[in-house]
Formats: structure tokens, C-alpha cells, sequence
């Protein structure tokens, strides 16, 4: 192949390649920003007042608050990123993170990343695929054990 050939293809592949990546920034691999209505919607039906979130926190945490039991929950980041803030910020409650249906002890860093990408290569390639939704769920001690059923994880993570 000629240098000026090459060099056409070289400039044509990432030409593509950013207008791919233009069109990715506008679809984020993680839940929308707007899907706290869905949390809300959860915590109201348990009947847990919902307390309006403090955005000036990262991750935003939803509080749902019952007597002297609270819950809360906050959409992460599935590479991970948060973990050792949200460890910090929920010392002495139970913590759990939804994914796909289930409560996990400790974040599926891997998991969710290889499904993040899979799902953002979806939409490079202009197929619709649902946001990833990743939460941790913190339970303050004061909430009884059962407070949190399984199928609480596949409405919150679906």
C-alpha cells in the first residue's frame, strides 16, 4: 500500500471512529440521570418518606425513611470508581449492591464493566440496548433484617 493510501485509510478509519464516538456521548452506558423516579416510586410504595437528595454529594443518594429505619439508594458507576466512598459513607449500615436481579455483598466490578462495554458497543453499532442499572442499597441498622426481599433487587435493577 502506498504512504498517501494508508494515509487516507488511516484518516477515514478515525473520521469514523470519532463520529461513532460523537454519537456514544450523547447515549451513556450507565442508567439515566432522571431514573431516581423509579427509586422514589420504590421507597414511596414500602411507605418510606422520601427525603429530597443532596446533589452535592457523589454518588446522589436517595433516603426513604420509615420510623427510625432508612434506606438508601444511589445509582454507581460500574467500573467501580465509587466503592471506597460509598464503603465510607455507609459504615455501620448494611450495604448491598443491584445488579441484574440480585444482591451482591461486594460490587461485580468485572461484570458490570464487560456489560457496560457490551452495551455501549450495541449503541456504537446503532442498536438500542438498555441502560445498565447498577445501585447500592444502604440499610441502616434499625431496619428489620427482611426489609430488603428479593424481589425488591429485580424491581430496583430492572
Amino acid at each position: 500500500m502506498r504512504p498517501t493510501t494508508a494515509s487516507l485509510a488511516l484518516a477515514a478509519l478515525l473520521g469514523l471512529s470519532l463520529a461513532g464516538k460523537s454519537v456514544g456521548l450523547t447515549q451513556s452506558g450507565l442508567a439515566d440521570p432522571n431514573s431516581e423516579s423509579d427509586i422514589v416510586a420504590f421507597l414511596e410504595e414500602r411507605g418510606f418518606a422520601v427525603l429530597p437528595p443532596d446533589r452535592e454529594t457523589a454518588p446522589v443518594w436517595i433516603v426513604g425513611v420509615l420510623g427510625a429505619c432508612r434506606i438508601r439508594v444511589a445509582d454507581v458507576a460500574p467500573e467501580g470508581w465509587a466503592r471506597a466512598i460509598i464503603a465510607e459513607q455507609t459504615a455501620g449500615e448494611r450495604l448491598a449492591y443491584v445488579f441484574a436481579g440480585r444482591f451482591l455483598a461486594e460490587q461485580p466490578v468485572i461484570s458490570t464493566r464487560m456489560e457496560n462495554y457490551h452495551r455501549r458497543l450495541i449503541r456504537y453499532l446503532g442498536f438500542e440496548a438498555p441502560a445498565l442499572r447498577l445501585r447500592a442499597v444502604a440499610v441502616s441498622p434499625a431496619c428489620p433484617p427482611d426489609i430488603m426481599r428479593s424481589q425488591d433487587a429485580e424491581r430496583l435493577s430492572s
